[in-house]
């Protein structure tokens, strides 16, 4: 009588941890020299550990690695931390194991780019961790190639924030309040009608993050510029745009615009087509 035998692939098991620390950024505290420079910068380190186990699996395990930093932020978009050593926002990992191992951990060191080259200091920074077997590690002749198992998560991501101004909580909570005035109250048609309007913001509350003032224009109205002679008012960074043929002009307020700020700018606009208008016209605004 003949017997087949058959011979499973042994199965891996993989516990894997992914560490950020700390879990709140503060720019402020500068405690890591990127190579090369004299120029401390916030950091973080990140710590990749792991250990395996199964039956009849090799004596050496490779596992392939990736990190990805600030994972969750779309391609192309400004990742706000990077790799202390590369400046890159990826990485490539192998870690070797074996049975015997209790755990291997890989850790590397994240930086915070300066505050001037991102806006986004609200959304949490998201470090990503993929790992599968390296099935080109080579096994011994009388082994079969392991495999993962099935219920191993090879797939780990964690999160650390950027401390703000917002109280020990570090969740903000703005009070925002909006005025404006025009410098006249009666328009002729025919004429180019030029008016600024004064516009007063202020904060009440914590830290605004990345706060902005939004002026639509109605159809008849003109876009001229920012009032830059009056010491009174402020010279802020504006910005003209067209979207769904309204015209609007968005100004940036402060990232953050800091609790017990107050911001008083002029607006200049000209406002010519008046043939088919109502009797009055409106500018809408809004401060968020």
């Amino acid at each position: 009588m003949d017997v087949n035998v058959f011979r499973a692939r042994p199965v891996v098991t993989v516990d894997a941890q992914l560490i950020l620390t700390p879990k709140i950024l503060n720019p402020e505290n500068k405690t890591c020299l990127v190579p090369g420079s004299n120029i401390m910068v916030p950091c973080l380190r990140v710590d990749v550990c792991a250990k395996v186990s199964g039956i009849g699996i090799p004596d050496i395990i490779a596992l392939n690695m990736e990190l990805q930093l600030d994972s969750l932020k779309q391609r192309g978009a400004v990742k706000r931390v990077l790799f202390l050593d590369s400046h890159q926002h990826q990485r490539s990992l192998k870690m070797l194991l074996g049975q015997q191992d209790r755990q291997r951990c890989l850790n590397h060191t994240i930086y915070l780019r300066d505050e001037t080259e991102f806006r986004d200091k609200l959304s949490p920074i998201s470090v990503a961790l993929n790992y599968s077997l390296d099935q080109m590690f080579p096994v011994s002749a009388l082994q079969l190639r392991p495999i993962l198992d099935h219920y191993s998560v090879s797939f780990h991501r964690e999160q650390a924030n950027i401390l703000l101004d917002c109280g020990d909580d570090n969740m903000c909570i703005p009070d925002l309040e909006l005025s404006a005035k025009m410098d006249r109250t009666e328009l002729a048609i025919g004429d180019e009608n030029p008016l600024m309007l004064t516009i007063m913001a202020a904060n009440h509350g914590e830290g605004a993050y990345e706060a902005e003032l939004v002026v639509r224009l109605p159809p008849e109205a003109d876009y001229n510029g920012m009032e830059r002679r009056r010491e009174d008012l402020q010279i802020l960074n504006c910005e003209h745009r067209m979207g769904n043929d309204t015209q609007m002009v968005i100004c940036e307020l402060g990232n953050p615009m800091v609790a017990g700020a107050n911001v008083s700018i002029g607006l200049r606009f000209s406002v010519q087509r008046l043939e088919d208008a109502e009797a009055k016209i409106g500018f809408e605004l809004q401060i968020h």
